[in-house]
């Protein structure tokens, strides 16, 4: 019996348990013959609730299905599974960059900017974000994108003309511990939109998350420059600078990922 009371918890309960052990084709069919199951069963009179508790636990249903279907090449066909890595190798790939940078009082610019090139080029050209309607998407991805670019354009602000004034004691080490925080919130963020929205729409899911990883970037790359106590006007322009060079890398591979989903949806 299951615990849930409507078809909507049920379905994407199952969703999620589902996407760790089959592909995205997989997952979809599944669903969609569970859809179906609510949709004859209402048309018979019988209410959301009753269906779900005529229905065995997700848990126990994933398990039965994965042990008549086990799968095979489960990375190269989860979408989930695919960008929960490229969200977990991103964070600690720049962490521990920023740690040596830190160390040695480097500019963790270029490190920053190459981690972005090598983990976002993977879904551009391997992950198949096919939408049914690529245009509508796209408007409210632009809408998506500019809200993100404001959160963006705060950070920059802050990192270049609020945190360089404090002058109380241990401010430098309090300014850290935030831009820690921050950066881990927004990490545990990436890992909710990867399980409870980038299978709703891929396209949209995965541009959200390069955002928010780039916004990651960008506080990880205020603590590098924090670090190297940068506090003059040449300075605060190479920060700048920095900031445009990182977000500016973000937009070009979102329209490149553009691009590619249009031309294969054209096909």
């Amino acid at each position: 019996m299951s615990k849930f009371n409507s078809e909507n918890k049920f379905i994407k309960n199952l969703r999620f348990h589902l996407s760790f052990y089959f592909n995205d084709i997989d997952i979809s069919n599944i669903i969609s013959d569970y859809e179906e199951w609510f949709e004859n069963e209402k048309l018979h009179g019988k209410t959301e609730k009753e269906i779900c508790n005529s229905l065995q636990n997700p848990v126990t249903i994933t398990q039965k299905l994965h042990s008549e279907f086990p799968q095979k090449h489960l990375f190269t066909n989860n979408t989930t599974i695919q960008m929960l890595l490229i969200i977990i190798i991103h964070f600690l790939s720049n962490v521990l960059c920023l740690n040596i940078c830190n160390k040695y009082t480097s500019n963790f610019l270029a490190y920053s900017l190459l981690i972005n090139f090598l983990l976002f080029i993977i879904p551009i050209f391997f992950i198949k974000a096919e939408d049914k309607n690529i245009i509508k998407t796209t408007y409210f991805s632009i809408i998506n994108n500019i809200f993100l670019f404001g959160i963006d354009v705060s950070i920059v602000l802050l990192q270049n003309f609020f945190l360089p004034n404090l002058r109380f004691h241990n401010s430098g080490k309090i300014c850290t511990y935030i831009i820690t925080l921050i950066s881990l919130i927004l990490f545990l963020i990436n890992i909710y939109f990867c399980f409870n929205k980038l299978y709703k729409n891929k396209f949209f899911g995965i541009i959200t998350i390069f955002h928010i990883c780039t916004e990651i970037t960008l506080l990880l790359y205020c603590e590098n420059q924090l670090h190297m106590l940068s506090d003059t006007i040449s300075e605060f322009r190479l920060l700048i600078f920095g900031n445009i060079c990182i977000y500016f890398e973000l937009l070009l591979l979102c329209i490149i990922f553009y691009i590619l989903n249009l031309k294969s949806k054209e096909k």
